[in-house]
């Protein structure tokens, strides 16, 4: 005895796979993060890439819009890291104060400086620490 399946089922059967497929790759890439960079490594040939630095953070500047610039020395270079309002809304000045942190983000330039942007409350983590930064 052979069953034999119609033809657009099958087209269903392959679309339905290829959707989980990409929405399970989609979930992966997300928790994926890279390894640590030293900054002055991460060069022009980094731009839109992701990457992730770990350092003190030297100087915080909070744009009256409400988004952050923060600079982050890792001992082999500085870099600054911008933090959107929808992310920096929720961070407090007082937890970025003379701690280490580590940064996942995109590798951009703005005004002739490499730059790296944050995408999500996620990607800025105070260092040994797996929670994220506190809300205010």
């Amino acid at each position: 005895m052979h069953f034999q399946i119609p033809e657009h089922y099958m087209a269903y059967l392959a679309l339905s796979i290829s959707i989980i497929g990409l929405l399970i790759l989609k979930f992966a890439s997300d928790s994926i993060a890279p390894g640590i960079s030293k900054i002055d490594l991460i060069d022009t040939n980094s731009i839109g890439r992701n990457v992730r630095i770990c350092g003190n953070i030297s100087n915080i500047h909070r744009f009256d819009k409400g988004s952050l610039l923060i600079t982050v020395n890792d001992g082999s270079g500085e870099i600054d890291v911008y933090v959107p309002y929808s992310i920096a809304k929720i961070i407090d000045n007082k937890i970025f104060s003379s701690r280490e942190i580590d940064v996942i983000g995109e590798v951009n330039i703005y005004n002739g400086r490499l730059e790296i942007v944050v995408r999500n409350l996620n990607s800025i983590r105070l260092k040994n620490d797996n929670t994220g930064l506190e809300p205010k």
